[in-house]
């Protein structure tokens, strides 16, 4: 028996949690084993081949937005993949451990780590006012936790 544990995310409207923007080409299925499968458009996220041995067990949660998906796992770091997944070396160094919670938005995520500190990947460029707005309002809703920001 494993020893992971899932957390759901209360619904804001239909197809969208308080923390996550929905992908409408591609689906994750985080499995009771802990192991996630995924199918629909392969450049939405439906296809995981890229990150599929850190997708095998230990997944507690999975995010989405309109073109790819994360993953958090139980110690704490984070399997992205799909589009705008952001692969620079320094935000995958910042996701190896410490991750507590995820956000999304529709192209960006936003993940809280157990410093206080937030990391956020995916696609700023030109955002819609939008994304603008569920951005900070990702960014608001950890410093309302008692999280400081750090800029």
């Amino acid at each position: 028996m494993s020893n992971y544990t899932t957390k759901n995310n209360p619904l804001a409207s239909p197809g969208r949690t308080f923390t996550e923007y929905q992908n409408a080409k591609a689906f994750a299925a985080l499995k009771s084993d802990g192991s996630v499968v995924t199918w629909g458009h392969g450049n939405s996220g439906g296809d995981s081949g890229s990150v599929s041995k850190h997708l095998k067990d230990n997944v507690c949660q999975i995010f989405s937005h309109s073109y790819g998906f994360a993953a958090l796992k139980n110690d704490g770091s984070v399997v992205r993949w799909g589009g705008w997944s952001g692969t620079d070396s320094s935000t995958s160094n910042n996701l190896k451990s410490g991750v507590k919670e995820i956000s999304s938005t529709r192209n960006a995520f936003a993940a809280l780590k157990n410093n206080g500190s937030v990391v956020t990947w995916g696609y700023f460029g030109s955002l819609e006012r939008q994304s603008q707005v569920d951005l900070l309002a990702t960014l608001s809703r950890f410093s309302l936790q008692g999280v400081p920001l750090q800029h």
